[in-house]
């Protein structure tokens, strides 16, 4: 997908992170490197519902972007792992608005949105969606002052994960909200690494665009991490009955 296409990009994605969320509208500036111009960013409401305050904002940044919502040429959402409402609140959102504008859309996962807001040289992981004993992470290293993240693989890690990746090695901290695993926190502790809250910025989902292919709106979804529990109980419910 080519860049400068005007953009509407979401992060509404892990309310526990702190924050109320927030949209900008912005573009990929052509080049190389793919610096981020953005052109309006507005907050949601602290404490409101995201179903009340999100269309709201984005109407807030349309007008101080001066651009009519049919002028979105592609819509960028952070899409998790996090918050179930939230999560699922910013995809409808997406989708909606791609229907009425025929803007593509596009899913940036949120463990490399919270990358991008660690700023921190060498080797760190990103921990989300935390859960009996494990967490949603994501592996990122970054060379050198100021440069991207380099991503690598993704997964669910439990604690005795963490201890086998920071042997083969170090790594300098854990982005994780305060509902990391106990056992993985307790882990980092005992190893000095600290654990560092995501800063989660809608210019970071914007800055995903440049790695991330459009998605059919139809099939735009959140990252789930896990089965959900529903599809586990139906399985044993199948398996019972055989």
């Amino acid at each position: 997908m080519r860049d400068g296409l005007l953009t509407l990009a979401i992060e509404t994605s892990n309310p526990s992170a702190g924050g109320a969320g927030e949209v900008a509208i912005g573009t990929i500036v052509p080049g190389p490197r793919g610096a981020v111009r953005v052109l309006a960013c507005e907050r949601l409401r602290p404490g409101g519902r995201h179903d009340d305050a999100l269309c709201p904002a984005i109407a807030a940044a349309c007008a101080a972007a001066g651009v009519g919502p049919m002028a979105l040429e592609r819509i960028a959402v952070s899409a998790g792992p996090g918050g179930f409402t939230a999560l699922r609140i910013a995809i409808a959102t997406a989708k909606m608005i791609a229907e009425a504008t025929g803007a593509a859309t596009l899913a940036v996962p949120t463990v490399e949105v919270a990358a991008r807001g660690f700023g921190e040289v060498g080797r760190f992981a990103v921990a989300l969606s935390s859960k009996r004993g494990t967490a949603w992470t994501g592996l990122f290293d970054r060379s050198g002052a100021g440069g991207e993240a380099v991503a690598g693989r993704a997964g669910l890690m439990d604690a005795a994960a963490f201890r086998a990746e920071h042997a083969a090695r170090p790594l300098v901290a854990i982005v994780a909200d305060e509902h990391l695993e106990p056992a993985i926190r307790s882990w980092a502790e005992g190893e000095r690494v600290p654990v560092v809250t995501p800063v989660l910025r809608a210019e970071a989902v914007l800055a995903g665009c440049a790695g991330a292919g459009a998605v059919d709106r139809l099939l735009l979804a959140p990252i789930y991490p896990r089965e959900p529990e529903a599809v586990t109980k139906w399985r044993e419910i199948g398996r019972s009955a055989g």
